[in-house]
């Protein structure tokens, strides 16, 4: 499929989807969508930097059999929607180069025997590293599809990015931090199926806490 093609066909989609879904946010979020690839069984959609909150919109669980259905009716086949930064190939590679460095730290980690693994709660000293952590509190989970394992999941991972901020995070950050920051709350607010807004809000709460708690 050419890319001009691509891009007529996903407009197609997301003007189903408003039909379909209603829902100002998700509308905001899913026009703000640019198609990038077909990627074997993936469609790749992109969002620019200063938009990527609205991942978590698109990626809300109560959205996913819709979204399915409607690729289907209109690509004519079964997608699985993956949602990226940046708009652009060379976004996509980079994102595809990322899962494949996080897939083999999983599958180090997975061969060290359970004593030595790391702990969950070991902090990483760049936004990257942080993110890993994320990604390896939540498959350290124990129920992580149920609800009662994401919200563990929730308070493990924000407890993990609260303290890592303390070195991440100045007093007056730059919009590269800021983008950063939104990037992790993005990826928790994914994995723990809530919305985003309430993770960042949660995670306001935990630094004041424990700001008290030092002094």
């Amino acid at each position: 499929m050419g890319t001009v093609s691509l891009h007529a066909v996903w407009d197609k989609c997301v003007n189903r989807l408003k039909d379909k879904i209603n829902s100002r946010s998700f509308w905001e979020a899913i026009e703000a969508t640019k198609a990038v690839a077909v990627d074997g069984d993936n469609l790749i959609i992109g969002l620019e930097l200063e938009k990527v909150n609205y991942i978590g919109v698109i990626n809300q669980g109560a959205y996913q059999h819709t979204i399915g259905i409607t690729i289907r009716e209109v690509f004519g086949r079964e997608f699985t929607l993956r949602v990226i930064e940046g708009i652009t190939l060379a976004d996509w590679k980079t994102a595809k180069d990322r899962d494949t460095k996080l897939a083999e730290r999983r599958a180090t980690a997975a061969a060290q025997p359970q004593a030595v693994r790391p702990e969950t709660t070991t902090y990483s000293a760049d936004w990257e590293g942080i993110y890993e952590n994320i990604t390896t509190i939540f498959q350290q989970t124990p129920n992580r599809n149920l609800p009662q394992g994401k919200a563990r999941f929730a308070s493990e991972a924000l407890y993990a990015l609260a303290q890592a901020m303390g070195t991440l995070y100045p007093d007056t950050p730059d919009d590269a931090t800021e983008r950063s920051l939104s990037r992790v709350l993005e990826r928790i607010s994914l994995s723990a199926d809530m919305p985003v807004v309430m993770i960042a809000f949660e995670l306001d709460r935990l630094r004041a806490y424990l700001k008290v708690q030092s002094s």
